[in-house]
């Protein structure tokens, strides 16, 4: 079944994939990620610390909005150990997430040596929300048995040791997994002295730690013969200000695999400041024009638009230029999709390719695992008529004989428990069948799909670019966009008395990330944040203290106040003149910042010599000895009332137009460039007087179509 719709908070969900495995889960799994959660747990991975790559790059082909963090186990203690916990973060989070390194706290004796492969079965992901600085710790667990009480006793120490470290410096702390014991009552239990004393021992270790218990009511796990029931997979969370509703009631669905034994738990983030993640626009093809036959059906899509064009609808000239210009680019467009045709505007293929047997039998387990529920939902005696699937199955024969299909309403009856007792143990031995048979299908056709893709390596090794690509590697990639490059100064010195200091930090303990260094008579204070670089300029010019900028290495800006205010900074930097001066000190040590007043921003120059903000001046005589021969340079006269913002020609609409590159993708509008240049003359003469207006500052363009 299809995930319940998106909210908007994020989710979280946490999933137990069983004896499956996590590689063979996934792509029976993508329908969790519709709904874009935040981040999706998953435990009894069963992943060789070897097939960590592999697994990567399967996440990165079915899930590309999706980034994998898992353990890497090394050391003797660990050879042949299966990591069991795999998490997938939204690359919204992921940009800034990272896993814990807990060795430290692994070393401890209690925890080592009774659990030495403890790092397979949890880890610890810290994430920090770029659009709202929420901080959240994020463990995946997968508990020992309840017939290892040593190993979970270990389990929850570190636990304890990593909340103890973390929670702090984290806004939220969230754990949540298969604990392998219940805070729920469990159904169907026979109470076995270990599994009663994993119970408490779970529910002391959480009144301890101080954690609350986001559980759903319905079971999460039923065993084989659907006799017991119990609630293995839930979330503990705490917040650092004691907040109540930080995290949502807990709810359950049935997972997508017909071979998982558990169900998906899943929570909403509610805390202030976390929004839903964004949609995943890159899954989507944009969508195109087919311009493959554009040589040959060119003229008949300029008789169209002209055919159009000559309605006299059409003709009417519109006075605003540019929506006259919209409604010819509508017209354009519509003929251009009628007779050149359109591609993209859907969902790319996620799910991998699977062949028509395989397809057969994950039919038929998904239908006996749900004639199996069916029948374990009807002891209550209740007469019924036969469900849809039931009716399915009597059709295929698919029952014990002899029998009648009378016996599908009084399933638990006296007279036919006995039937659909033996019906249940027939249905459990064909799944438990099918799914041998599956496996087998899938690890044959994963080694004939391997050898299919050797083959095509070798094959494109050689013709395809990769004897060019390893012979000639490309440069590194630039900054994941989530993240800038600020050259925006990030350090100031300030000098004073002592009192004075020590309030300029108590005035400066509201910016974020700072840190001072403290000397006689002096404070350098570093890592300030380019969106707060002059609030801190300007409360530490406050007499008697003295300030000045301390030039320092590039940072990295996250937010999107930063980046915005590292763009200005750039952009104001490469528009100020070389030869300006502050308008009072008449000194070149000027900088400009980013003023923010509320929604409002603007850019101010910061003069160091003067330790204010001032204004520019600009001398012409700065300008008299220019290093370059002016015999030769046509110059305008000063009264002249000559200007570069003039109307330009015809020919020169023309000449620019023909420069256009071809092949290249559309902007919003969809029209690519081939469109224009070879567009009829109403809609050339559209473009020109729009462009002309710009320059002439006849008219302004629409709000959708200014940049920046």
């Amino acid at each position: 079944p299809a995930s319940p719709p998106s909210h908007s908070h994020p989710s979280l969900i946490t999933i137990n994939a069983g004896r499956v495995g996590f590689c063979e889960s996934l792509p029976h799994l993508l329908a969790l990620f519709e709904a874009l959660p935040a981040a999706v747990l998953i435990q009894e991975a069963h992943l060789a610390p070897s097939a960590l790559a592999e697994a990567r790059a399967l996440v990165h082909r079915l899930l590309p909005m999706y980034c994998m963090f898992s353990s890497r186990t090394a050391g003797s203690a660990n050879v042949g150990a299966r990591l069991q916990t795999v998490t997938l973060v939204h690359v919204q989070l992921a940009a800034r997430a990272s896993l814990l390194d807990v060795s430290h706290q692994c070393a401890a004796s209690e925890v080592w040596r009774a659990a030495p492969d403890i790092l397979c079965h949890v880890h610890f992901v810290r994430i920090i929300d770029p659009r709202s600085d929420v901080s959240l710790l994020i463990a995946n667990c997968y508990q020992y048995q309840a017939s290892q009480p040593e190993k979970q006793a270990a389990l929850l120490a570190l636990l304890n040791s990593v909340i103890d470290c973390w929670s702090p410096r984290t806004d939220h702390v969230i754990l949540g997994g298969d604990w392998n014991a219940s805070v729920r009552p469990r159904l169907g239990y026979c109470g076995a002295p270990s599994t009663v004393l994993a119970d408490e021992r779970l529910l002391r270790w959480s009144v301890a730690a101080g954690l609350r218990c986001a559980a759903p009511e319905d079971p999460t796990w039923s065993s084989y013969n659907e006799q017991r029931h119990a609630v293995l997979d839930c979330f503990f969370w705490k917040s650092r200000g004691g907040g109540l509703d930080a995290v949502s009631a807990a709810t359950v669905f049935p997972s997508p695999d017909p071979r998982h034994d558990h169900r998906e738990v899943r929570i909403a983030l509610q805390m202030e400041g976390m929004a839903a993640m964004p949609p995943a626009e890159r899954l989507w093809r944009p969508l195109r024009l087919k311009m493959a036959a554009w040589a040959r059906k060119r003229a008949s899509w300029q008789t169209a638009v002209e055919r159009v064009l000559a309605a006299p609808e059409a003709a009417a000239p519109a006075s605003d230029p540019f929506a006259r210009l919209e409604q010819l680019k509508t017209v354009a467009l519509t003929c251009a999709k009628r007779v050149l045709g359109v591609s993209g505007g859907k969902v790319r293929q996620l799910l991998p390719h699977h062949s028509e047997e395989a397809r057969r039998l994950m039919g038929r387990l998904k239908l006996l695992k749900v004639v199996r529920l069916e029948l374990h939902a009807r002891r209550d005696g209740i007469p019924k008529l036969p469900s849809r699937a039931m009716r399915k199955l009597w059709d295929a024969g698919v029952y014990p004989r002899p029998a009648e299909f009378g016996a599908l309403s009084t399933l638990w009856s006296p007279s036919h428990r006995e039937w659909t007792d033996s019906w249940l143990r027939m249905l459990r031995h064909q799944s438990q069948q099918g799914e041998e048979e599956l496996h087998a299908l899938r690890r044959a056709e994963r080694a004939q799909a391997s050898e299919e893709s050797r083959q095509e390596a070798i094959a494109r090794f050689y013709d395809g670019g990769e004897l060019h690509r390893l012979l000639h590697p490309q440069p590194p990639q630039c900054t994941h966009s989530p993240m800038l490059k600020s050259s925006v100064p990030s350090r100031i010195a300030v000098t004073g008395d002592h009192p004075s200091l020590q309030a300029l930090r108590i005035a400066l303990n509201g910016f974020p990330d700072l840190a001072f260094r403290h000397s006689s008579g002096s404070v350098v204070v570093d890592g300030i944040r380019p969106a707060n670089l002059l609030a801190c300029l300007q409360a530490a010019a406050r007499p008697p203290l003295q300030v000045r900028l301390v030039p320092a290495r590039p940072c990295l800006a996250h937010t999107a106040t930063d980046r915005l205010s590292a763009w200005e900074y750039s952009l104001a930097s490469e528009a100020t003149a070389k030869q300006s001066v502050c308008s009072r000190c008449l000194e070149k040590d000027v900088t400009p910042v980013t003023a923010i007043d509320g929604d409002c921003r603007s850019m101010a120059t910061w003069c160091s010599r003067c330790s204010a903000t001032t204004t520019l001046l600009v001398r012409m005589s700065a300008y008299d000895d220019i290093p370059l021969r002016r015999e030769q340079i046509p110059r305008i006269p000063v009264g002249s009332a000559e200007t570069l913002a003039g109307a330009i020609s015809r020919d020169d609409f023309d000449y620019f137009l023909g420069q256009l590159p071809c092949r290249t993708a559309p902007g919003p509008d969809l029209l690519p460039y081939e469109l224009l240049r070879c567009a009829p003359e109403p809609l050339k003469a559209a473009v020109l007087d729009c462009i002309n207006a710009i320059l002439t500052k006849q008219a302004h363009p629409p709000p959708h179509r200014v940049g920046g």
